[in-house]
């Protein structure tokens, strides 16, 4: 197959070309029946603690409060966790390859005592349950996940394999869930098979139309999950098309992680060219912009291509949560969410930030032997980490994460309105900004984080050494540094120093998104630069004692390499 690599791990060679557009099973008469089973009209049994108009007052309030602190870069924070991964049980009705691959454990489920910590500790303040982790959320423990949802006003990211997506189950669900994934790697179903080992593919491939059609009559966010690996490349597009016959509008392709050290035989990064790859991200998105459908390419660097014209109305509160965490991926470059307002519960009540810190790496300490917030929430490890992603000196699993990708330059940012129109710059700007010609920052790389000011480099096509720069925290209006420089200018690049005393002003460890801008030479009009970079005003905070996160200098290394790495390989 042209632009794939050849192969040297015993792996099953990538399915050939063929034609893909397979219609699925036709219907079984019987259909499995989950283990677990609540009985019909369960919820109407559960009594309200938190109302979801509570629940979204608490959330704003715990919104300002947290944006604070981290502005503060306070290691131990007020708020409890937004969002909590929570593995009611490890029992799945499937043995994938990227997961269990066919080993699956002795089932274990969270202890009634757990359950209990879990929805007193944590269910006053938390919005949002994902409930699990190489587990099947419909099977075995939705009694408990429904009551702690229903009680706490909790709203549910459902990822399941919908083998036990009955019509019935997702009336129970409707109510209580933000989004709803439905984890189907192909619609061709050798290859769904070769992927999702023990899956039940008739009542699978009955189930989902069903599901995207009443999620769509709902209202109900319903997004296909498609992890890309060796066997399914090939078709990624082609399933998207399958998918949006059903009436499916957002596809999400994921990166595969390792966690079973078994996984990287499948994995397309390893084994297929960066060239081929991107060919099957631009057919990918070929497909989403015909179709008028959302892509969130979650391979490498995350990417999200909309073109929806009328999509399924989002959860409001979820699309204000995501616009807020999208503000602090700007405002604190390389800080992970997960850190600050996530966190992870495993089955035996380990606690860690993320579903990547398998075997006890991260771990944070345990909801059964400790007091969550004080000893968990705001325990050692738990601020060690944040004072690392404050800093940039993170543990050995989180350095290669790309989780923690800091955002592209940007071509625009809310702040750049605000200097162009400051009665300050009133003389400077008293020429339109043109936009056919503009100018290219060069340097300092962008997120670099530097302890002096910087010496900044600019391409352009004019001579005219006065310049404006702007920094801009999180590149937003609330605290902008803006100077005026005098640049040395030779063969077309502009080089100056930013001044000391501007550079004394910026906050430490925040992100501030600069521009600058030059006159042309006849006066007549003004440029500035193309794309917004960050620099960081770097303060270095010491390791905390008793801390056990392991750092790549104390010779720790982590257990699953996280992607970064291989993001770079293909590019932004």
């Amino acid at each position: 197959m042209d632009n794939v690599a050849s192969q040297t791990s015993p792996v099953v060679p990538l399915v050939q070309i063929g034609s893909p557009q397979q219609k699925p099973p036709s219907p079984a008469p019987v259909q499995s029946k989950p283990p677990g089973d609540p009985p019909a009209n369960f919820a109407d049994s559960i009594p309200i603690d938190i109302s979801m108009e509570q629940k979204h007052a608490i959330e704003k309030r715990n919104k300002v409060v947290l944006e604070s602190e981290l502005w503060e870069k306070k290691l131990s924070l007020t708020p409890r966790p937004y969002l909590a991964h929570v593995q009611f049980s490890n029992f799945c009705n499937m043995s994938c390859i990227m997961c269990w691959n066919g080993a699956n454990p002795r089932t274990k489920k969270l202890t009634p005592e757990l359950v209990e910590k879990l929805a007193t500790e944590l269910g006053p303040e938390l919005s949002v349950i994902e409930p699990y982790s190489g587990s099947e959320p419909l099977a075995l423990t939705w009694k408990e996940t429904l009551r702690i949802a229903k009680q706490y006003g909790v709203l549910l990211l459902m990822t399941t394999n919908a083998q036990f997506l009955t019509e019935a189950r997702f009336h129970e669900l409707k109510e209580f869930t933000e989004t709803l994934y439905l984890s189907i790697d192909s619609h061709i179903p050798y290859v769904y098979e070769k992927i999702r080992l023990r899956a039940k593919t008739d009542d699978v491939f009955r189930n989902i139309g069903p599901a995207i059609k009443l999620a769509k009559e709902h209202g109900l966010e319903c997004t296909v999950n498609i992890v890309l690996m060796t066997y399914n490349a090939a078709f990624i597009a082609d399933s998207a098309a399958w998918f949006n016959d059903l009436g499916i509008e957002s596809v999400n392709v994921i990166q595969m992680m390792d966690v079973n050290h078994q996984s990287h035989y499948y994995d397309a990064l390893a084994h297929c060219s960066p060239e081929y790859v991107n060919h099957v991200k631009e057919q990918t998105i070929q497909v989403c912009r015909d179709r008028k459908m959302r892509l969130m390419w979650n391979v490498g660097y995350t990417q999200t291509f909309d073109f929806r014209e009328d999509g399924v109305p989002t959860n409001q509160r979820k699309v204000m949560n995501d616009h807020w965490s999208w503000r602090m991926r700007y405002m604190h470059p390389g800080f992970c969410r997960q850190a600050y307002n996530r966190v992870r519960i495993e089955v035996d009540g380990n606690v860690t930030p993320c579903c990547y810190a398998t075997e006890d790496q991260l771990k944070l300490g345990n909801l059964g032997d400790e007091n969550f917030y004080y000893e968990v929430w705001n325990g050692v490890q738990a601020q060690d980490l944040r004072r690392g992603m404050y800093t940039g000196d993170v543990p050995s699993l989180c350095v290669n994460c790309n989780v923690r990708t800091v955002p592209d330059p940007r071509p625009n940012m809310p702040f750049v309105e605000h200097v162009e129109t400051d009665p300050k710059w009133k003389r400077f700007f008293r020429k339109a900004v043109v936009r056919d010609v503009s100018m290219n920052a060069t340097g300092p790389d962008h997120a670099i984080r530097l302890e002096q000011a910087p010496l900044m480099q600019l391409e352009t096509p004019y001579k005219s050494r006065k310049l404006i720069v702007a920094l801009a925290a999180g590149g937003e209006t609330g605290h902008v540094v803006t100077v005026k420089v005098r640049a040395k200018i030779r063969d077309g690049v502009a080089r100056f120093v930013f001044p000391k005393k501007a550079w004394a002003q910026l906050r430490t460890n925040v992100g501030y998104w600069w521009a600058a801008w030059q006159q042309s030479d006849d006066g007549n009009s003004i440029i500035r630069v193309d794309r917004m970079p960050c620099v960081i005003r770097h303060e270095s905070i010491p390791r905390l004692e008793g801390s056990k996160l392991g750092y790549d200098d104390e010779g720790h290394h982590a257990l699953v390499n996280l992607g970064a790495d291989k993001a770079q390989r293909l590019g932004s």
